[in-house]
Formats: C-alpha cells, structure tokens, sequence
C-alpha cells in the first residue's frame, strides 16, 4: 500500500466548510480513481490546519491519480 499526505492551512472558521467539501466532493472523486482505498484526515480546528492522507494499491495507481489530486487541491 501507498500514501500520498497533503496538508492544507486555512482558517479556523472555514474548517468545518473544508471537512464537509472533502467528504462531499473530494471523497467520491477519488473512490473513482484505479488503486485508491481510502483516506485518513486530521484537522486541527484551534489552527485551521487540515491534514489528508490517501492510500493507493500501487505505486503506479497513485502517480497515475496525480493529476486528477493537483485538479482537487487547486479547488
């Protein structure tokens, strides 16, 4: 198994407008992707700092999902 793990930071107040975004829109985008199976996230609410960590089958599963990962964070 891979992983790839982003951190984003933003504001406090935002967080909770970012967790939902993740699980709404991020998540079910990425269970279309060949090789992925899952995905971990932290958030630190005091910071605003959001932590996300995705596992892959293979190597070549998760370099093969690194342009659709680049469309979702420029989102």
């Amino acid at each position: 198994m891979f992983a790839r793990m982003n951190t984003f930071e933003g504001s406090p107040d935002r967080l909770d407008d970012a967790l939902r975004r993740v699980r709404e829109q991020v998540l079910p985008q990425l269970h279309q992707q060949d090789g992925f199976k899952g995905m971990m996230f932290l958030a630190n609410h005091q910071s605003g700092e959001l932590q996300l960590m995705s596992f892959w089958e293979t190597s070549h599963a998760m370099r093969a999902s690194e342009e659709e990962a680049n469309r979702l964070r420029a989102g």
